[in-house]
């Protein structure tokens, strides 16, 4: 399929127009919806002959191999993929279903409408026929909306269709209240797109949170190796009314209990890393703070543990990408703890220097 912006290439018309009983129902009407985005949307309160499709009932006694008998007057196709929001020339495909509607095999009628209809003296786009269409046309709309509305990826698709409003899908905005986001100001804020939120819902909106699912996060959400090491230690400095002082009444003096020699405690519980890699080194200086990748991680890693703990980030580069320091301004620059190595030789292992906390 094509991306949601363009219309289905050409190939794919060709074959819905000559085999069409190969396509599922819903598929294609998806794809006739794609080829005329501006015509109005099946089973909504468009005119009836402005919509993306006209639905017609099969006028036969025998059984249908498919859920499709044909498809006809669709546009002839283009070549490649063409910019979507054209209404289309001529009056809307027809796409003749067999497994619902008034009459034919399937048909709710006693078969004795079917048989005046096919029979020797009649015509099969009879006004008899056409008259039976009108309402078939309403009843397999109406049956392909009820789909579409509890398909989720389709309404997602639907609500994010060019001149669309996003608000209505109603999924969607349920799973943007789910994990905290529910209220229209508060997207838009973070460098990580506004739809990664509902797809990670089931994460997000977990009571507890863990280092596992934290680890799997990132490596769905970038594609790059990334593992998050817990329990990382780091000194904190306690505030002058924290430490330990002789002759001094009060909290901070009772040996084996809260006594701390120094100005400082070595802490393991409060901080973890992220590591990341091995990488290219394209992907390396992405994540390098300033970089596209460095504010989606920060973001994605501070929202998922609520900001309770603190954390830094380890870069590994493969050590056949390493490069040689080089002094400059542009880009690829060395840039001091970060990425400039001493290199006279080639490493035997990746680089794992790189260490840095959040902005």
């Amino acid at each position: 399929m094509a991306g949601p912006q363009r219309r289905p290439h050409a190939d794919l018309i060709e074959r819905l127009r000559t085999e069409p009983f190969r396509f599922d129902f819903f598929q294609a009407v998806r794809i006739l919806a794609r080829l005329a985005p501006g015509r109005a949307p099946v089973g909504l309160d468009g005119p009836y002959a402005e919509e993306v499709v006209r639905f017609a009932q099969l006028v036969s006694l025998q059984f249908p191999p498919s859920a499709i008998d044909w498809v006809e007057g669709i546009p002839e196709p283009t070549s490649g993929e063409i910019e979507a929001g054209s209404r289309g020339d001529g009056p809307p495909p027809t796409l003749t279903t067999t497994f619902m509607g008034l009459v034919g095999p399937m048909g709710v009628l006693p078969t004795v409408y079917t048989e005046e209809l096919v029979g020797p003296l009649a015509k099969r786009r009879g006004p008899a026929v056409e008259f039976f269409n009108l309402f078939h046309h309403r009843l397999v709309s109406l049956f392909y909306r009820a789909w579409e509305k509890y398909d989720l990826p389709t309404g997602w698709e639907r609500s994010r269709a060019p001149g669309a409003d996003p608000a209505d899908d109603a999924f969607a905005e349920s799973l943007f209240h789910l994990v905290g986001l529910g209220a229209e100001p508060l997207r838009g804020r973070m460098a990580v797109e506004d739809d990664a939120f509902p797809y990670y819902a089931g994460l997000f909106a977990q009571q507890h949170r863990s280092a596992v699912m934290l680890e799997r996060l990132l490596v769905d959400y970038f594609d790059r190796p990334a593992r998050v090491v817990s329990f990382v230690g780091r000194w904190l400095k306690l505030r002058p009314e924290e430490q330990t002082r002789l002759g001094s009444r009060g909290a901070f003096n009772r040996l084996g209990s809260d006594a701390v020699a120094g100005r400082k405690v070595w802490d393991v519980q409060s901080k973890y890393r992220i590591r990341v890699g091995p990488l290219s080194l394209a992907d390396f200086y992405a994540f390098l703070p300033g970089g596209e990748a460095a504010a989606r991680l920060m973001d994605l890693a501070r929202f998922y543990d609520r900001g309770e703990l603190d954390f830094d980030v380890q870069l590994v580069l493969r050590k056949e990408e390493v490069p040689a320091c080089r002094i400059g301004r542009d880009a690829g620059a060395a840039r001091l703890g970060r990425s400039a190595w001493l290199k006279r030789r080639e490493f035997d292992r990746d680089a794992e220097d790189a260490v840095f906390r959040p902005g």
